[in-house]
């Protein structure tokens, strides 16, 4: 997939998301039926620990007939159109390129799937794991650790830390620097789930994390360290 159009999918999500078609809810609200957790983050960025949950969400079978069914409706078209404009307002410039048909396709291939917050991919060119880890936070905050795992001794190579303030600004993050004060993260346990992905506890350190590249909101802001653990039952391997 090009750039581009990998770019256009996500807007595409993040408006199936505004689109009120699946949710990732809050650390403290009760699981919905078709929702079980992933794991937990207990985050600090200088106001004290936060705890953020990641979850995984079993799509609708039925989503593609009721996302076609109510993008032909008003209120569908004022949702889309709204959920569009917030997006432009945080600075995306290819919001504008998502169209219904892209939100169709997606609930089309969504649908009866389930939806991981948190997961790992083998990158076999380069002999490692990615893991990305997701969570969220009762007052809307969201944060991603990721990291790139020697596919071998599962050791920790390097690792990037976003936090995002408000989850549904998802453009308006924090982000760790790409040069210099490189994130520390220490592993306490991780071992394989069968071939399904993998169980991973630890902590981690960031420093001096600037604004991201479309966040202009925060520009002149920073946060001079943020920290916290992690606690994972199910980081799911994702196929190539």
């Amino acid at each position: 997939m090009t750039a581009v159009k990998t770019r256009l999918w996500s807007l595409a999500i993040l408006v199936t998301a505004s689109f009120s078609l699946a949710h990732a809810a809050p650390a403290e609200a009760q699981l919905a039926a078709n929702e079980r957790l992933q794991g937990t983050m207990e985050i600090d960025v200088g106001n004290g620990p936060v705890t953020m949950r990641s979850v995984a969400t079993l799509i609708d079978a039925d989503l593609g007939a009721k996302t076609a069914a109510r993008l032909k409706s008003a209120e569908g078209q004022k949702s889309l159109a709204d959920a569009k404009n917030r997006m432009q307002s945080s600075g995306s410039s290819a919001a504008g390129k998502v169209t219904a048909a892209d939100i169709q396709a997606l609930a089309d291939s969504s649908a009866g799937k389930t939806v991981y917050s948190s997961e790992a991919i083998h990158l076999k060119i380069i002999n490692a794991y990615g893991i990305t880890l997701d969570a969220k936070a009762p007052d809307g905050s969201r944060a991603q650790l990721s990291m790139r795992l020697g596919d071998k001794n599962l050791s920790v190579q390097d690792a990037k830390f976003s936090y995002i303030p408000d989850a549904k600004r998802l453009t308006q993050e924090f982000v760790s620097p790409k040069k210099g004060d490189p994130v520390q993260v220490k592993i306490d346990k991780i071992e394989r789930v069968g071939d399904k992905g993998f169980a991973i506890s630890g902590s981690f350190t960031a420093t001096n994390l600037g604004p991201g590249v479309l966040a202009k909101d925060l520009t002149g802001k920073s946060i001079a360290k943020a920290s916290g653990r992690f606690d994972f039952q199910e980081v799911a391997l994702r196929k190539n």
